[in-house]
């Protein structure tokens, strides 16, 4: 199966030359700050039901440039309950059209790297429990070595 993020073409474009579609929360304009805009949320959907094309979904993550949306910013590491009800709105839509599996990335080390690490992973397995409770799988996109914080 060969797939391919949303942001890399319209669905109806990428239907034409993949079987799979990361749908990239992040980049898929149906947040406005925090809020999901549910009707943008509808219109996607709406067009991916028109596509044969398998699914993913791409939580919000931690990104410190200027073309990421600052609302969507989530640190594993450092969750607060805004933060865990973005990543659960992920994870709900996912099971909601089928997907089986939520990208997440790891946490950004701020102060101490144990502390971090350990804040990181109780969240995560949080997460994780939410995430089967749906039939979801959270994968955790491995980011070593692509920034001096990540703790993983």
């Amino acid at each position: 199966m060969i797939g391919a993020s949303s942001f890399a073409a319209p669905l109806p474009k990428l239907d034409e030359y993949v079987d799979s579609v990361e749908l990239y929360i992040p980049k898929l304009g149906v947040y406005d700050g925090r809020t999901l805009d549910r009707e943008r949320l509808f219109s996607i959907l709406d067009e991916l039901s028109t596509c044969d094309l398998e699914t993913s979904i791409h939580a919000p993550y931690f990104a410190d440039v200027p073309t990421y949306p600052s609302g969507l910013v989530v640190n594993t590491a450092a969750m607060d309950k805004q933060d865990f009800r973005l990543m659960e709105e992920s994870i709900d839509l996912a099971a909601e059209i089928g997907s089986h599996a939520v990208v997440i990335h790891p946490g950004i080390q701020k102060g101490d790297y144990e502390k971090s690490f350990n804040k990181m992973i109780a969240n995560l397995k949080e997460l994780a429990a939410f995430a089967s409770d749906r039939s979801v799988v959270l994968g955790l996109e491995n980011k070593e070595n692509t920034a001096p914080d990540n703790l993983c």
